[in-house]
């Protein structure tokens, strides 16, 4: 729900695209206008805090020309952003809002790099790290441009509903780490309670739990608790690549009629809300779908049950076998009529483009996997696996390892749904890495067996603060006992069962009993 805006005002262009070019490699993408583009203004992309501005090396100066770098929370799109070849017009230590002008086009073509004026934009995912730089462009999708506003729709049918934004309070959330959006997920919540009442609750830091959106007909009210560009606590190893809708007050034997009388309006906001998020997020497709097109790996709307069924994750069964799918799919195809949804085509050789630490194609083309579902392609250090609702995504050497003696794609993990990280994230040396699957995480040393988190476990060891908390990397993959299950770590034990997850750390006399960290 984060609004982003292009850096210049409409009729720009895009110059010089983040990639390969003559004399080597362009980290970044370069934008201008037809005619000249010397003195324009530059606007955020979005907001954060500015951490440098002024001279530096290759983008001129002195001060305040140069270059200026943006550091954005989770809340405000997360990241670094720096543009180069600008006049600065704010100051290290200002917030600046998405959409504010922050400075001017350099007009000198000896800072530009010899050639014309521009601006240049780099994106990295995190912190300040130039071996980070990625393109910018899929951050731009359905970006504003300067001086327009966001103008939130509302649906054409059922009512008007009261809406709230929560979002900044948003506690029990983490970041999607890359995973493209594909599944929209309904929810009941097994309890009394309303729009509000529920988002308080998930907004406790000890609930432990979360949903993007709660509603319901008695208040008419739609509360947005977690922002949908991050992940929200719903559905264990889905939580990356879904979005999580709850009716608050709702249970799973309720009747049909009780649904309609009930929820009628919600139900309708909620299929208006999915169509939204469908515009916003590729591969997110405005379509219900069944428990086996989530197993093969389709995009869409599903319930809870469609989780447990299509993906073997957790064992909820809601929404119900009375929810009306019908009236829902026929407000999702009202509310999705006249809309512009862009189908992204992810692309196996685009990535490749993007991905030099790849090195040299080793396969011509692209192969087809054995579920027909993806297509993949051998590099020098690594592959590319690729599936239309997962996008193309590079795996290293050391990951594909450990991935290919779980078997692959047919294997508990199925497809990788992000990029890999190099951890430590900060400082060195770096000891290892760590890549997410659709059903579960691969975390690999260098030079050492890797294993993979999931479920229970992996959420229990994530918020204790993943490899860098008491326990360390993991040392084996899930063993599972009668009634429940336990993983092995560097510094202790993590057990699961139907009542609770437990940590054990290993003392000369008994185990220690470690209860779980609160958020």
């Amino acid at each position: 729900m984060t609004a982003r805006y292009w850096p210049l005002k409409r009729g720009f262009i895009i110059t010089s695209p983040f990639g390969p070019r003559p004399g080597g490699f362009h980290t970044g993408t370069d934008f201008g206008w037809f005619g000249g583009s010397a003195g324009l203004p530059v606007y955020a992309i979005q907001s954060g805090t500015v951490i440098y501005a002024g001279a530096a090396d290759g983008y001129g100066g002195p001060a305040p020309a140069g270059w200026l770098v943006i550091d954005s929370i989770d809340a405000e799109g997360s990241g670094c952003l720096e543009y180069g070849h600008i006049i600065s017009e704010v100051q290290p230590g200002q917030h600046v809002t998405a959409g504010q002008r922050i400075g001017r086009i350099n007009p000198d073509e000896a800072t530009n790099g010899g050639v014309s004026p521009h601006l240049h934009v780099s994106s990295m995912p995190r912190e300040y790290n130039p071996g980070t730089k990625q393109d910018v462009i899929p951050r731009l999708r359905n970006a504003l441009y300067p001086d327009e506003k966001p103008t939130p729709s509302k649906p054409k049918t059922g009512g008007a509903m009261r809406e709230i934004d929560w979002t900044s309070a948003g506690v029990n959330s983490s970041s999607r780490y890359g995973s493209a959006v594909r599944l929209w997920v309904q929810h009941t919540q097994e309890g009394n309670g309303t729009a509000e009442s529920l988002a308080r609750y998930l907004q406790n830091p000890s609930s432990g739990v979360s949903y993007h959106y709660t509603g319901d007909d008695a208040s008419n009210t739609i509360v947005a608790v977690v922002d949908t560009d991050r992940a929200s606590w719903s559905v264990l190893d889905a939580n990356p690549y879904t979005i999580n809708f709850c009716y608050a007050g709702s249970r799973a034997d309720m009747s049909r009629q009780e649904w309609l009388d009930k929820f009628g309006r919600t139900i309708d906001y909620a299929a208006f809300l999915f169509v939204q998020d469908a515009i916003k997020y590729n591969p997110l497709a405005p379509q219900v779908i069944d428990y086996a097109d989530v197993r093969r790996g389709r995009s869409g709307a599903t319930d809870h049950k469609g989780i447990t069924v299509g993906l073997g994750i957790g064992d909820h069964t809601d929404v119900g076998p009375n929810y009306p799918w019908d009236v829902f799919m026929a407000a999702v195809e009202r509310h999705a009529k006249g809309t512009n949804i862009t189908v992204v085509v992810n692309a196996i050789d685009e990535q490749a483009k993007v991905t030099p630490w790849l090195g040299t194609r080793i396969t011509q083309g692209e192969n087809t996997c054995p579920d027909g579902r993806g297509r993949w392609a051998q590099f020098e250090h690594g592959y590319i696996y690729w599936t239309p609702t997962t996008g193309a995504r590079p795996i290293p050497t050391n990951i594909f390892e450990t991935w290919a003696e779980l078997e692959y794609e047919t294997g508990p993990l199925g497809y990788p749904v992000n990029y890999h990280t190099v951890l430590p994230v900060e400082g060195e040396p770096k000891v290892g890495d760590v890549q997410a699957f659709e059903g579960g995480v691969i975390y690999r040393r260098y030079g050492q067996p890797g294993y993979w988190v999931h479920g229970a476990i992996g959420e229990r060891w994530k918020r204790d603060g993943f490899e860098s908390s008491l326990w360390g990397w993991p040392i084996s993959n899930e063993t599972k006992f009668p009634g429940g299950a336990y993983q092995d770590f560097e510094r202790g034990r993590i057990t699961w069962s139907e009542d609770n997850t437990l940590g054990l750390k290993p003392t000369d006399g008994p185990d220690e009993i470690v209860p779980a960290t609160t958020h």
